[in-house]
């Protein structure tokens, strides 16, 4: 498996377990943009981000994997500020717990070291104004040590 697939199922299954104040299911998938009729309830989405890889040693290299968390939901008014104050706390919410958990229980390659999480833009204005959906993306880079 992949090593960035291995940290985006991770990811994933981190956050559908839970501990937040609104709770979701996270679902690894590669393509993370809905119509807005399929996002009435809050989607939650994890998709593999880019993939740095740097040497080691002559045995092994180090994998920077990224795992996008996308977080969108359809608002019938795009104006309703407590709304958006909502889904942006809990885009906070989720950094928090990906920076909480420093290590990253991986299948195959032992354990991520969380290396940076960021939410930036915090939302996209443009889907927001145009299609009235919410959307936001947290990366989480988690670096690894894949032998050669």
């Amino acid at each position: 498996m992949s090593a960035v697939v291995e940290v985006a199922d991770a990811v994933a299954a981190l956050l559908s377990a839970g501990g937040f104040a609104e709770p979701f299911d996270a679902t690894r998938t590669y393509i993370a943009e809905h119509a807005p009729e399929d996002l009435l309830d809050l989607l939650v989405s994890v998709v593999p981000g880019p993939l740095g890889i740097e040497a080691n040693d002559r045995r092994s290299d180090w994998f920077d994997c990224t795992a996008v968390v996308i977080v969108e939901q359809f608002l019938a008014d795009p104006g309703d500020m407590a709304a958006i104050d909502g889904r942006l706390a809990l885009c906070e919410e989720i950094a928090d717990k990906l920076r909480a958990t420093s290590y990253l229980a991986l299948t195959t390659l032992g354990q991520g070291l969380l290396k940076d999480v960021e939410i930036d833009p915090p939302y996209d204005f443009e889907r927001l104004r145009t299609e009235q959906v919410f959307t936001a993306a947290i990366a989480a880079t988690y670096r690894v040590a894949k032998t050669r």
